[in-house]
Parts: structure tokens; sequence; C-alpha cells
């Protein structure tokens, strides 16, 4: 069994250490995220910072990104917020959902 990396295997269902390797922002990839505006903005800002580091291109639909991953960048996001910034994540990460 090969290990298959790109753009689908990114977009596969990511598992703990998939999101860890694939899906993590660098301190410099945080401080460019909080400077898009919303928490929306931030959310798709971030996956497709992770998803360019990855692929060498950007994702195309924010829905073939997993669920787990949106979760994944919300939760490191928040970590570099206030907590009203921390509410609005939540409800972009809601709404992602809810488009894929």
């Amino acid at each position: 069994m090969s290990v298959k990396s790109g753009p689908d295997t990114l977009m596969a269902s990511a598992g703990e250490d998939r999101l860890v390797r694939h899906w993590s922002l660098t301190p410099a990839d945080a401080a460019e995220v909080l400077r898009a505006r919303g928490a929306g903005h931030r959310l798709r800002c971030a996956a497709q910072l992770c998803t360019l580091r990855a692929t060498g291109r950007f994702a195309a639909e924010y829905r073939r990104v997993p669920p787990e991953a949106v979760s994944h960048l919300a939760r490191q996001s928040r970590r570099h917020c206030n907590s009203e910034m921390s509410h609005h994540l939540v409800q972009a990460t809601h709404a992602l959902w809810r488009c894929a």
C-alpha cells in the first residue's frame, strides 16, 4: 500500500496525523489569517494557506475541505484571537459545514 499525496488525498477525510501534518498554521500563517476581516474569511484564508502549501494550488471549492480540517483550523485561529472573534469563528465553522 503506497502513501499518496496531492489535492485529492489532502481533501480526504482527515485523521489526527493528517490534521497536524497538513492543516496546522505556522505563527506566520496565523498572523496572515488574522489580517482577514471576519471569521468566515479567516477560516477560508487558513484553509487556502494550508491547501496551497500542501498542493501548490488553492482549493477550488471550500466544501471539499474536510469538516475535521475546518474545525482544526478554527481551534487554532481561536488561540490567536480575542473571545469576540472566537465566537464568530465558531459560527463561521458551522456555516462552512452547512455548505458542504
